[in-house]
């Protein structure tokens, strides 16, 4: 099968790659820098260009390709408004409108947890993805990425689905995402600091294969795609479990 990919220098677009080559697919990856270290094992096409810019977007041989969009901004501390608001919207809305015209078979949006709100219950699959209740730029920017694509998938102008994974952990993760901070940070530091709350964190080899799977099979709209819930206290006692090493807790 022809696959195109986006984000294939992030830590879900990589391994998912990695994965669709060793299957034997055929793979183009659309990247901004060609010498990124972790494509350079890739054998497959790499164009380079912008997916802000329509005319690079249209360009692309999109038709009867399934179309992974993985390519995001996640911006934890606010700086990075405008970008997100380009990057994770602006070019889904492009890339969308693009695979309309083109015909693509297939487009498999990579949303996240972040996008749904009523975080504070139990979630589950939502039918619509509305803004009320989010209170971050990156989980605003995906909400609107993820209503447009959803809405475009009920018309029926694409097929396709809607993938939103938690926090993502594993292998692969070259520009070190928040939650491979924390763990990287925990290398050399013998105090951990924690505070109160608890997160999902979901293996990215789970991710990736929940996104081969949808992207080969007929699929509802939206899937979650999470793992095990836990405090950020056993987060870092796992971590340096992992590491063998007994670190000093300290609440904050």
């Amino acid at each position: 099968m022809k696959y195109i990919v986006t984000g294939a220098t992030g830590h879900i677009g990589n391994n998912l790659v990695k994965k669709l080559l060793e299957c034997g697919h055929d793979v183009t990856i659309l990247i901004r820098n060609i010498n990124d270290p972790s494509i350079k094992e890739f054998a497959c096409e790499k164009l380079i260009g912008d997916l802000n810019d329509f005319a690079f977007v249209e360009s692309v041989d999109l038709n009867d390709a399934i179309v992974v969009h993985s390519a995001g901004i996640i911006d934890i501390t606010e700086k990075k408004v405008e970008q997100m608001m380009e990057v994770n919207v602006e070019a889904t809305i492009n890339l969308v409108q693009a695979c309309i015209k083109k015909h693509a078979r297939k487009f498999v949006y990579i949303s996240s947890t972040d996008a749904i709100s009523g975080k504070n219950k139990v979630i589950k699959e939502p039918t619509e993805f509305s803004l009320e209740g989010l209170n971050t730029y990156y989980g605003i920017t995906k909400a609107i990425a993820s209503d447009y694509v959803l809405k475009t998938l009920k018309l029926g102008l694409l097929d396709g689905c809607i993938i939103c994974p938690s926090a993502v952990l594993g292998t692969r993760d070259y520009k070190v995402s928040s939650q491979g901070s924390v763990v990287k940070n925990s290398l050399n530091k013998k105090i951990a600091f924690y505070t109160k709350g608890n997160y999902n964190f979901v293996d990215v080899d789970k991710v990736v294969d929940a996104i081969y799977n949808a992207s080969i099979k007929n699929n509802s709209l939206v899937y979650l795609v999470t793992g095990v819930d836990v405090t950020i206290k056993e987060f870092f006692t796992a971590i340096y479990k992992g590491l063998g090493k007994k670190p000093i807790m300290i609440y904050a």
